[in-house]
């Protein structure tokens, strides 16, 4: 299976913010949309995800100023990791753990298409699994069906 297959199945709608929104505007958003995560824009164009996380991590290290006072872009991660729809589950499940990410934005073409939770992809992952390792085991019983005759 790959991206495209999933979004269908699992895609959450893409909220997005822009980076010259300060980060109250933007947690509010996160808060009424009850999502964890928002791509950042500029121009329609990503460049960026906001992440309960990084609003912690801006919290906690204690940029000077309050957050009404700060940009989206001044606390942003700025390295986008994202998925092209074409792509294998497998493969991008591999690139969500080595780079410990939860949210996972598909942009095909510079536009953005969908966002999938690393829960989404673990568990169509373990569906496939589990539908090969049944599979297996019902081929295995028919050899030893076969056998016995």
């Amino acid at each position: 299976m790959n991206i495209s297959q999933l979004l269908e199945k699992h895609g959450k709608h893409p909220h997005t913010v822009s980076k010259d929104c300060n980060v109250v505007d933007a947690i509010e958003k996160m808060t009424l949309t009850k999502s964890s995560a928002l791509i950042v824009t500029e121009d329609d164009f990503p460049i960026g995800i906001l992440t309960e996380h990084d609003v912690f991590r801006c919290h906690v290290v204690g940029k000077t100023g309050s957050f009404s006072e700060m940009k989206v872009a001044d606390v942003m991660t700025r390295d986008l990791i994202f998925a092209s729809p074409d792509e294998n589950i497998s493969h991008v499940l591999d690139r969500m753990l080595t780079s410990h990410i939860h949210h996972l934005p598909v942009i095909d073409s510079n536009k953005i298409k969908g966002m999938l939770m690393i829960n989404d992809i673990v568990r169509q992952h373990m569906e496939a699994l589990n539908a090969e390792l049944q599979y297996l085991h019902e081929y295995i019983s028919r050899l030893q069906d076969a056998g016995n005759d």
